[in-house]
């Protein structure tokens, strides 16, 4: 990583279906997952979602869209700075002073794209929908917060 990860952009949705709200701060629990999100972590595999800020500035240039405003991916964080290389299932990251998530996953895209960000945002979203993580240690989670892989 050349420079520090960061956190862009937070969003929770209180109900299952309803478009996310923009949030500068979350709590994430080892419990709950991101407090406030209708998610709660029933899995315990997904409790958040993040997408990273290159994946989709590659997709608006596939898509001939200035900008994929990330609430339109319906994942929780947008983090700047990160590669995919270094996004393995396992690696465990910190989040600001005291959250630890762990990668559980990618986070496959679905038709819901192509109704929020456009036609074909699905499939240009293909091995770039983002990841699923589960809370292992809890913390606030706030917009410009560091993300520090953890060996």
């Amino acid at each position: 990583m050349n420079s520090p990860a960061t956190v862009e952009w937070i969003g929770i949705r209180p109900k299952k279906g309803s478009a996310l709200i923009e949030v500068q701060k979350v709590e994430a629990t080892t419990a709950e997952g991101l407090v406030g999100d209708h998610y709660k972590g029933q899995s315990g595999k997904r409790q958040l979602t993040f997408v990273l800020k290159k994946d989709l500035e590659y997709v608006a240039h596939l898509l001939g869209l200035g900008k994929v405003e990330p609430e339109k991916t319906r994942r929780n964080l947008l983090l700047e700075g990160l590669d995919p290389e270094q996004i393995k299932t396992g690696q465990k990251f910190r989040i600001g002073d005291q959250a630890i998530i762990e990668i559980t996953g990618p986070c496959f895209p679905c038709k819901r794209m192509d109704q929020t960000i456009g036609s074909g945002a699905e499939q240009a979203m293909e091995n770039r929908g983002g990841y699923t993580a589960r809370v292992i240690r809890s913390g606030s989670i706030g917009l410009n917060d560091l993300v520090v892989a953890i060996t």
